[in-house]
């Protein structure tokens, strides 16, 4: 992509037949456009909401879950942030409890598709231990 980007510019430059600081300028925009394309496609944040603390799984593009990862709430909104910049698509669910729908607001703020779910025990035969780990 960046190799077509390039001919495009260099195109570009011979049509209007300008000086060098062109090509310079040319080569900025071609870089900005590639490096502001994001990596993956979706990214899709499990969260377990605690007052002091944000338990995350994360899943890239529809593979295989990431280990789970603990943030205080502040950190985990720069963490998201991050998320944003690396997917066309970015979506978090939570169970919906104690804590409200603060987080709820400033994911969507961030521009991250998030839904706030009714608790459910999906363990039929209550055979499972929840802790944050399984939960998330």
């Amino acid at each position: 992509m960046l190799a077509d980007a390039q001919r495009v510019c260099y195109v570009h430059q011979y049509m209007r037949n300008k000086s060098s600081s062109n090509s310079h300028a040319c080569g900025e925009q071609v870089a900005s456009k590639v490096a502001t394309q994001p990596q993956f496609q979706q990214i899709k944040l499990a969260l377990d909401v605690h007052a002091a603390s944000v338990v995350v799984v994360r899943m890239i593009d529809g593979a295989k879950p990431q280990p789970p990862q603990s943030f205080k709430p502040a950190d985990f909104l720069e963490w998201a942030k991050k998320q944003e910049a690396l997917a066309k698509e970015v979506v978090s669910c939570y169970e919906a409890g104690p804590t409200g729908f603060w987080l709820h607001r400033q994911l969507t703020a961030l521009g991250i598709r998030n839904y706030v779910v009714c608790p459910t025990c999906l363990d039929e035969r209550h055979s499972g231990v929840n802790n944050d780990r399984t939960d998330a």
